[in-house]
């Protein structure tokens, strides 16, 4: 019989098989990233964090970032920065690139680099490191399809990454303290799905959403962590100001500064 670490990794295989499936990764874009619950209000979030932080903001790194959205929003408050975007799927590239010829950036694209890794590899920073050290590090919605052990190394790639006083923030999905958590969760994904489907297919049922939520590929992709044990991570690899910004059932905002050397 498999033993637990043997059954994580297997499922950590297969998640990451799942998103170099070209329709799941379309799949996505069209349904679940629309339907991310308090998007708008992830984002201010993440916006105010930087702004307050008081860090001159020259150089920004999305890594998992889907369609660059974060990558992007930041980059509207910092257009004289340059961006950097990575991720496991070249669709998902291909739709930050659309999306950034929609930002009025002079010379965006110029001002961009684009990375296809897959964070399992110990080299996924290897392309990256010509460009830093970074500013800002931003992740969405990625490094929770990591293993536990390989979180933490992410952490601390991350951290090697970031110029001094440089903030990492990790928008993510994380594990649940209980059943209730769990079940809210859901409940509130579902809705939001619902909602968001609805507007082109009047005639879906909300049941046809949740039996789609439960049995979607992505499910066996999620590795969830606690965020808690997260930021304690963060702390034994020297970042400082850990804080969680923001948590609400299974969403949370969290991250850190690398200190001055």
């Amino acid at each position: 019989m498999p033993s637990k670490d043997e059954k994580t990794q297997e499922t950590f295989t297969n998640g990451q098989n799942v998103w170099k499936d070209t329709q799941i990764s379309r799949d996505y874009l069209k349904g679940s990233r629309a339907a991310i619950p308090f998007a708008k209000e992830e984002i201010e979030i993440i916006q105010n964090i930087i702004r307050y932080a008081s860090i001159s903001v020259n150089s920004i790194l999305d890594i998992g970032c889907g369609d660059g959205i974060l990558g992007c929003a930041l980059w509207e408050k910092y257009p004289n920065a340059v961006v950097t975007f990575l991720d496991i799927s070249e669709i998902m590239l291909e739709a930050t690139k659309k999306n950034i010829q929609k930002l009025k950036i002079k010379n965006a694209l110029s001002h961009s680099h684009f990375y296809i890794h897959d964070m399992q590899n110990a080299n996924w920073v290897d392309d990256l490191k010509q460009f830093a050290p970074f500013d800002i590090i931003i992740s969405g919605f990625a490094i929770h399809h990591l293993t536990h052990r390989r979180k933490k190394e992410i952490y601390g790639d991350i951290y090697d990454l970031l110029s001094n006083n440089g903030f990492f923030l990790n928008l993510e999905r994380v594990e649940s303290a209980s059943s209730l958590g769990v079940v809210l969760n859901n409940e509130n994904y579902i809705e939001n799905l619902y909602i968001y489907h609805k507007l082109s297919n009047p005639d879906i049922s909300r049941e046809e959403v949740a039996e789609k939520y439960y049995y979607r590929p992505l499910k066996q992709s999620n590795i969830l962590a606690p965020v808690e044990l997260q930021t304690q991570w963060l702390r034994e690899l020297g970042y400082i100001d850990v804080d969680i910004f923001f948590k609400i059932y299974e969403i949370a905002i969290f991250g850190g500064r690398k200190r001055f050397s």
